[in-house]
């Protein structure tokens, strides 16, 4: 209970000084609850109506609005989730077993590869990553696809999906399982995709790829096809995946590298980074008044994680420092969830 206060008291005092400068259009953040998650304060009952995932290390599960827990269980090999389903998988693909968010089975199905949970939707990649479909609700299928490539990447909308391929392909599939576009930078050597993003709205559509020189590219939804708009250059490459990250009403991709958050602009102009000092990005999020919230591990100097708000395209205005690592990070509207080691805390961002 002592490490529960503690955090909680910490929370407050941060929002006394580190938060004391309003935030611009007078938002500031606002501590709600924190807790320890090997000692919840109270386990909630299976109605909980509204929960929100979140994973933290070894431990994954749900909590309310409220901060109640509502399951907490630890990963297997790896564990894809949304609000009101999830997946805890072995190493070896074969039987998919989906549960709620109480830890009830929904369905049972044989798989051949690994489930992948995105924009409430659920994929399954097969074991040699060359293949993907869709299951609905119920486990039945709703498509397959083979691509003749190894897939590098994928995000997905709640009507599309994106895919990022190592011959260098990036595809966008309906939600029938229907190609709607494919684009393929020229130039590029190797020809691989790094990573791909699509905003939640379908309007923006982002990848990384190539390697001599590794570039940001950019486009732009035109009808159920997209334009490019402008490639980056980035400064260092990188030979695994590039988690980047589109986010509905902000023009701006945001790909996450060792130095920091790159960011670049779909009507041109600003383009740049938000150095991390050498810190790992965790994760990063974004409010709907379009603040983005980033959560960033600890750095070669020993400075322990934080978590940062920015002001897009790249202004920090301000900076929690947290206890730990394995981070957690979601962003539900003005209320920010987040964790670090086995600390899970919300914070809302409120008009003054």
């Amino acid at each position: 209970m002592k490490r529960i206060v503690g955090f909680a008291l910490a929370l407050a005092i941060l929002y006394v000084f580190v938060f004391a400068r309003p935030l611009p259009a007078e938002l500031v953040p606002k501590p709600v609850w924190a807790q320890d998650l090997a000692h919840p304060l109270k386990l909630a009952s299976a109605r909980s109506p509204a929960r929100v995932g979140f994973r933290m290390g070894d431990v994954f599960g749900y909590v309310a609005p409220d901060g109640l827990v509502t399951f907490l269980d630890t990963v297997q090999a790896g564990v894809t989730m949304s609000d009101e389903r999830y997946s805890n998988y072995s190493s070896v693909s074969g039987n998919l077993v989906v549960k709620d968010s109480a830890g009830r089975v929904v369905f049972n199905v044989d798989s051949g590869g690994y489930p992948v949970m995105e924009a409430g939707r659920l994929f399954v990649v097969s074991s040699d990553r060359t293949s993907l479909g869709e299951l609905d609700r119920r486990g039945a299928s709703l498509w397959r696809r083979d691509f003749g490539s190894i897939i590098t990447s994928i995000d997905a909308s709640a009507s599309r999906l994106a895919v990022g391929l190592l011959d260098g392909r990036l595809m966008v599939i309906a939600r029938g399982g229907r190609r709607l576009f494919v684009y393929a930078p020229r130039g590029e050597d190797p020809k691989v995709v790094y990573g791909v993003a699509l905003s939640p709205d379908n309007a923006y559509l982002a990848a990384v790829a190539g390697l001599h020189p590794q570039r940001l590219y950019l486009l732009r939804e035109r009808g159920e096809a997209y334009a490019p708009v402008r490639s980056v250059e980035l400064p260092s490459a990188s030979r695994s995946q590039v988690f980047l990250h589109l986010f509905e009403g902000i023009p701006y991709a945001f790909a996450e590298s060792p130095d920091g958050l790159r960011y670049a602009g779909f009507g041109g102009g600003a383009a740049g980074l938000i150095p991390s000092g050498g810190a790992p990005i965790e994760d990063v999020a974004a409010a709907t008044s379009r603040r983005l919230i980033e959560a960033t591990g600890e750095d070669p100097a020993g400075r322990g994680a934080a978590l940062r708000i920015i002001e897009p395209p790249g202004q920090v205005v301000a900076t929690l420092p947290l206890p730990g690592s394995a981070l957690f990070l979601r962003s539900l509207g003005e209320r920010v969830y987040f964790g670090s080691e086995r600390e899970l805390a919300r914070l809302d961002l409120v008009e003054r």
